[in-house]
């Protein structure tokens, strides 16, 4: 069937089912008889009171084009729908606020998109609003224009949305839908829930090639089930938030893993921003992130590559994921003096600090918390060197593994170093720590360690024989002994 246009003008009563509120062209074609899902439906005038008629509960048009304010509200009882096909809606730049459903009481209309669609907001200063819900009907949504989009109720559906141009899209409800956000452009400030509100069920995020977009928590912690940014392609893809402290979760129960590169930083003025890794997924960051909040690896592997990086505010938790830091062409990945916290509080929980390669790293005071389960120390394949501010317990009675450390047994400055720079805290001491060869198979000397000392208050930690070397060991240490007996350096045998 042709494409029919139809005008809109409400110029008796406003009633949709009223013949004499509809205009056609010069042929008399495009009235309200031609209304249906191959119609153009231009809107011009106040309000389309939508209700009881001749036409049913349900309405469908290709698209809706809007050239002044105007809105669309129910009078009838109940639910009605309001179908739009491929041509979706369009504002233009003369349009003021335009809204589609009932603000208050039972009535609402429906939104069901019979196709993928663009809504475009060519109006700068005004905002297109669906009030009561819509359901995608497995389609994808686009958002596009300069002004702003705000979807009020549920956005429901298999399908997707995405966002383009300049403009903010706003979502406020806990929606539904399941196709995932793709921002190429603009803003989506969320409300709580915005992503999807069943746990488990969160979408994904990506940021398209190029992407100029931000995501915006609006002070509501949110879930997503990864967060992408297509790699190596142009572009500033941001996610902050503003208003309260909020938490961004990458990682449910769907388990994927994701590559962002982009800023995670808090908004202008704004209560921070914290990021949590759920999921047995890895999210590797390559941005320089400027956040303020608590990062917490809670499962799977946060990976920081060469250019991501964690600002010198908040604090580092681990508890029960790996956080994998890679070799950097300059400065620290975690900036000195983040405090770290490893623990874990359940058998079987691993809780990991890895160096993924190469690395040279100085970090913040590191903190061991929980008697059961691991907490770990990982060399990895190639040598790297882990300067801590310091290495403390937050119990008594808390291990250390050191895994995968290569170097030579009772000498410094090995293939893989581990220094402490202002010794041990509280509930700490050398007899916790146990190096391995491998990933925690092979130990290398139990329990008995050493001190090698570089400087007044600096100390790598190197692994030590037991008691059959005893004498050499006395021996090596007693010139040190001696110089730093006021230091920190204990030495204690197994058993």
């Amino acid at each position: 069937m042709d494409t029919v246009e139809v005008w809109w003008t409400g110029a008796v009563n406003g009633v949709v089912s009223n013949p004499a509120n509809w205009a056609g062209d010069s042929l008399g074609v495009g009235t309200v008889a031609s209304l249906g899902v191959n119609s153009i439906l231009h809107c011009s005038a106040d309000t389309i009171l939508y209700g009881p008629s001749s036409l049913g509960s349900h309405l469908g048009v290709n698209s809706l084009i809007y050239t002044t304010g105007t809105s669309v509200q129910t009078t009838g009882s109940g639910v009605f729908t309001l179908a739009l096909g491929g041509g979706g809606i369009a504002l233009s730049s003369s349009a003021a606020d335009v809204s589609i459903g009932n603000a208050s009481g039972a009535n609402r209309i429906q939104l069901l998109l019979l196709e993928n669609q663009v809504w475009s907001n060519y109006s700068a200063l005004n905002t297109l609003t669906a009030i009561n819900g819509v359901d995608n009907g497995g389609n994808v949504l686009t958002v596009g224009g300069v002004g702003r989009v705000t979807l009020a109720g549920v956005l429901s559906g298999s399908g997707g949305l995405a966002k383009t141009d300049s403009g903010t899209l706003r979502l406020l409800s806990s929606n539904t839908f399941t196709g995932g956000l793709t921002l190429n452009g603009g803003e989506v400030m969320l409300g709580s829930g915005a992503l999807n509100a069943t746990a488990g069920s969160e979408n994904r995020v990506v940021f398209g090639s190029g992407s100029t977009g931000m995501l915006s928590l609006s002070g509501a912690s949110t879930v997503v089930a990864s967060l992408d940014s297509n790699a190596g392609a142009l572009g500033s893809p941001k996610v902050a938030n503003f208003g309260d402290p909020a938490t961004l979760t990458v990682g449910n129960a769907l388990n994927l893993s994701s590559a962002f590169g982009g800023v995670i930083q808090n908004g202008i003025g704004s209560a921070p921003l914290g990021l949590s890794k759920e999921g047995t997924g890895r999210l590797t960051l390559s941005g320089a992130n400027t956040y303020t909040g608590v990062t917490a690896v809670e499962a799977g592997v946060l990976e920081l590559a060469d250019g991501g990086s964690i600002l010198a505010s908040g604090r580092v938790s681990i508890s029960g994921g790996t956080l994998l830091i890679q070799p950097a062409s300059s400065g620290d990945a975690i900036a000195n003096p983040l405090p770290i916290r490893m623990e874990s509080t359940s058998v079987g929980e691993v809780s990991t600090l890895k160096l993924g390669g190469a690395v040279l790293e100085t970090m913040g005071a590191l903190t061991l918390s929980g008697t059961v389960g691991k907490r770990v120390i990982d060399f990895g394949a190639a040598s790297g060197i882990l300067r801590l501010a310091s290495l403390s317990g937050a119990e008594a009675n808390t291990t250390l593994e050191v895994w995968n450390w290569t170097g030579s047994i009772y000498a410094s400055g090995g293939v893989d170093q581990l220094i402490v720079d202002g010794g041990f805290g509280a509930n700490m001491d050398l007899s916790q720590i146990t190096f391995f060869s491998d990933a925690g198979q092979t130990a290398l000397g139990p329990t008995a360690w050493a001190t090698y000392y570089l400087g007044s208050t600096t100390g790598e930690l190197v692994p030590i024989p037991e008691a059959g070397t005893m004498a050499g060991l006395l021996a090596l240490l007693a010139p040190l002994a001696w110089k730093e007996r006021k230091h920190w350096m204990r030495c204690r045998l197994a058993g």
